[in-house]
Formats: structure tokens, C-alpha cells, sequence
């Protein structure tokens, strides 16, 4: 069996948490501030540290882990024991939502040190939304923009998938 381990992140309510509760199967682990661990279907809030989520793989039953960066812990140190060993992070950003782009920005040139990245363009769907082509210009950022809309499965795999490939092609260059 494979194990692989992917960051989520991005700015507050960019759609990280509905991300990997749309994906994994198992319930939501959160490590809270205070250092007690909690199992959950709920949305982890601000003042928890780690939404974590596992995704069973077939048909070889690997497993992908999935590790939320929340943004209230910005480029601190467990971001970057997070990051370590990272196949690959996904930074989710709100497609309707122009002014968090900036940050957006930082997230992926942070993440950048350490793994491979992608952005998710999220809310897709929604009117006003920010095509991941446009959006890949407004960035400023040399990475893979892809569609996303965080409460569809297929489009969440999609997404996990494009991090997954494009990181084992940037191994496979190195």
C-alpha cells in the first residue's frame, strides 16, 4: 500500500474544509489549540489547528492524507511540519472573491519551498466567478489553476488528482 500526503490551504472561507469533507472517508479529525483531538462531521473553526481527512484509494487501496493549513496559523512552524513530505499542497482560493487573490499569492509562494503546487479555483459555479485562465494571470503565479467547485466529489478528485500528476512529473524532472 502507498501512502501519500497532500496540504490543503488557502485563505479563510476559501472552501478547504468543504474540500476535504466532500473527498475523504473517514470522519474529520481536528486538533484543537488546547492539544485534545476531537473526531467530526462539522467544520473545524478558526482556533483549531489541524482538519485532517484520508482518502482510500482503489484499486491498490492507497491512501492520499489530506492536511487543512488553516489560514489562522499563517507560514508558522506546524505549516511547515505540515508541508514536510508533502506530495503536493493545493491552495484553494474563492473564485468570486478578488480580494484575497494577494494572499492567495503568498500561499502558494510559501508552499512553493516545500512541495508541489496547484491552485483550486472554487466556486466555479457561482455567479461572478473568476475563470481559472484570468484567475492564473491575476495571480501572477506559475502553477496549474484548475476549476473547482468544493462540495462535488468528481471535482475535488479532479483537482487531487492534477496535484498528485503534476507533482510526480516535477519528480520525475528533478
Amino acid at each position: 500500500m502507498q501512502t501519500t500526503k497532500v496540504v490543503i490551504t488557502g485563505p479563510s472561507g476559501s472552501g478547504k474544509s468543504t474540500l476535504i469533507r466532500t473527498i475523504r472517508d473517514n470522519e474529520v479529525v481536528v486538533s484543537h489549540m488546547d492539544g485534545t483531538v476531537t473526531m467530526t462531521h462539522r467544520t473545524p473553526n478558526p482556533h483549531e489547528m489541524v482538519n485532517f481527512g484520508r482518502l482510500t484509494i482503489e484499486p491498490d487501496e492507497s491512501v492520499c492524507y489530506l492536511f487543512e493549513a488553516s489560514g489562522s496559523n499563517r507560514f508558522s512552524d506546524p505549516w511547515q511540519v505540515m508541508a514536510e513530505g508533502a506530495l503536493g499542497a493545493v491552495v484553494v482560493v474563492d473564485s468570486t472573491a478578488p480580494g484575497t487573490f494577494r494572499e492567495v499569492r503568498q500561499y502558494v509562494q510559501w508552499f512553493g519551498q516545500f512541495a508541489d503546487v496547484v491552485v483550486a479555483a472554487n466556486r466555479q459555479d457561482q455567479p461572478g466567478a473568476v475563470p481559472p485562465a484570468d484567475m492564473q494571470i491575476l495571480l501572477g503565479v506559475d502553477v496549474p489553476v484548475l476549476p473547482c467547485i468544493a462540495y462535488n466529489r468528481a471535482s475535488v478528485k479532479n483537482v487531487l488528482l492534477a496535484v498528485c500528476h503534476h507533482a510526480l512529473r516535477y519528480i520525475e524532472r528533478r
